[in-house]
C-alpha cells in the first residue's frame, strides 16, 4: 500500500503525542472487472491472501461463497476478528468506511477511493498510533495505513483516503467486507503485516449480504467476467448521454438529419439491440453503440437487476448493523422507480423525433436528461450499500 499524506515524509519510530489530522488523498484505481485488478499478496496471522471473488447466484439466495475460504487459523473467540491485548484505556468515537470518488464524477468507475471517516476519537498516548485495516471474508487482512500525527491541536475528526499503487490496487468492494482500526505501538507501523494491538473500532458487511453488494457494484457474474449491474447500466447511460450530446451539437450546427441519426441511436441503446428498429427509414441502425446489447427500457434490465440484488443484500443483512444497506436500497428503489416511470415519455419523444412525426427536439433533451439524473440518484444509492459502519 502506498499512502500520500500532508505530514512530513520522515517519521520517527516513536512520536510525541501530536495530533491525527491525516488526509491521505488519492484514488483507488481499478478496472470495471475484478479480474482486471491486481491484488497485493497479503500473508498475515489471520490467514492467506484470498481473491474473495464470488459467483453469481441466479436463485438470489446469497449462497455464493468466498473463494478464499475461511482459514482455520483465523478463527478465535472474537468471531474471526483479531482481538489483541487489553488497551488499558477507554476509547470513544466511531465512523464509516466508504467508497469515495475523488474526481466528483460518479460515472468514472476507474476513479474509486476508499475513505475512512471517524469522529469523536481520542488522542493516542505517547508512543501509540491507530492503524487502519481492511479484511476479506476469508479473514485475510491488509494494512491500509497509519493515522498520522501532525504538529497541530488534536482533531478528533479523522478523514483518511487510501491510495495503493496502481499496479497492485485491490478494489475495495471486490475484496473486502470488513474494516477495523487497532491501537498499536508506534514502531515501523507501515511495515506491519498483521495486527498486534487491540481493536478499537470495527465493522463489516455480512458475507451473504456482501455477495449481493458485489453483484450490484462490481461483479454480477464472475464466471462470465461480467461487471456489477449498476456498472453495466452506467455504461449504457454513458453511451446515451454521448448520443444526446452529439444530437444537440448537430441541432446547433444546423444538421437536423445528423441529429435524427443520433436520436435513433438513443432509442437503440434504451430498448436494446433485440428490440431496436429502423426509425429513420434508411433501413439500417447501429448495433455496436455499447459493449452491452441489452437495454434499460423494460424487463430484467441491469438497473432493475441492481435493485433486485440490493434487496437480497438487505434481506441477508437482517440482524446486523448495516444502515448503509437500508439507506442504499431506499435510494436505489426510489431512483429506479423514477427512471422506469420516465421511460415511456422518453421513448415517445425519441421515436417521434427520429421518425419525423415531431420536429421538436426539446422533449428529447428534457426526458433523456431526466433519465440521466435518475440514474445519478440510483448510483448514489448503490454506493451506499458498501458503507461499513465502524463501532466500538
Amino acid at each position: 500500500m502506498h499512502l500520500i499524506s500532508s505530514a512530513t515524509s520522515s517519521r520517527p519510530s516513536l512520536r510525541t503525542p501530536t495530533p491525527i489530522t491525516a488526509t491521505l488523498l488519492a484514488l483507488l484505481m481499478c478496472g470495471l472487472l475484478t479480474a482486471g485488478c491486481g491484488q497485493p499478496v497479503v500473508k498475515t496471522a489471520l490467514g492467506p491472501a484470498d481473491a474473495a471473488v464470488t459467483t453469481s447466484d441466479a436463485a438470489g439466495d446469497g449462497s455464493s461463497a468466498d473463494a478464499g475460504g475461511s482459514d482455520a487459523a483465523s478463527a478465535d473467540a472474537g468471531g474471526g476478528w483479531h482481538v489483541g491485548p487489553d488497551a488499558g484505556v477507554a476509547f470513544t468515537g466511531g465512523g464509516w468506511v466508504k467508497v469515495k470518488n475523488e474526481t466528483g464524477n460518479i460515472f468514472d468507475f476507474d476513479s474509486r477511493a476508499v475513505a475512512l471517516e471517524l469522529s469523536q476519537t481520542k488522542e493516542p498516548e505517547i508512543g501509540k498510533a491507530y492503524v487502519w485495516w481492511m479484511r476479506t471474508p476469508g479473514h485475510s487482512v491488509a494494512n491500509f495505513g497509519v493515522l498520522e500525527h501532525e504538529e497541530k491541536v488534536y482533531n478528533p475528526d479523522i478523514s483518511m483516503v487510501q491510495k495503493p499503487d496502481v499496479a497492485n490496487s485491490p478494489a475495495h468492494i471486490a475484496n473486502f467486507n470488513g474494516a477495523f482500526v487497532t491501537y498499536e505501538d508506534d514502531i515501523d507501523l507501515e511495515k506491519l503485516k498483521a495486527p498486534v494491538g487491540p481493536v478499537v473500532w470495527k465493522g463489516e458487511i455480512p458475507q451473504l449480504a456482501w455477495n449481493h453488494v458485489q453483484h450490484v457494484l462490481t461483479v454480477s457474474n464472475a464466471a462470465a467476467q461480467q461487471p456489477g449491474y449498476i456498472q453495466m447500466a452506467g455504461a449504457i447511460m454513458t453511451a446515451v448521454r454521448g448520443q444526446l450530446k452529439a444530437a444537440e451539437d448537430a441541432i446547433k450546427g444546423g444538421k437536423p438529419l445528423v441529429a435524427v441519426m443520433h436520436v435513433e441511436n438513443i432509442h437503440t441503446l434504451l430498448v436494446g439491440v433485440a428490440e431496436a428498429k429502423d426509425l429513420t427509414g434508411d433501413k439500417k441502425f447501429k448495433s455496436d453503440l455499447s459493449v452491452y446489447t441489452m437495454g434499460l427500457a423494460a424487463g430484467d434490465t441491469p438497473l432493475n437487476e441492481a435493485l433486485k440484488h440490493a434487496g437480497f443484500a438487505l434481506k441477508a443483512a437482517e440482524g446486523s448493523f448495516t444502515p448503509g444497506i437500508k439507506d442504499g436500497v431506499d435510494a436505489l428503489e426510489a431512483a429506479t422507480k423514477g427512471f422506469n416511470a420516465n421511460m415511456t415519455k422518453t421513448l415517445e419523444a425519441v421515436v417521434g423525433f427520429a421518425n419525423g412525426t415531431s420536429k421538436n427536439f426539446k422533449p428529447v433533451t428534457e426526458n433523456v436528461t431526466t433519465l440521466s439524473n435518475k440514474f445519478n440518484e440510483a448510483l448514489f444509492g448503490a454506493r451506499k450499500l458498501a458503507e461499513i459502519p465502524m463501532e466500538r
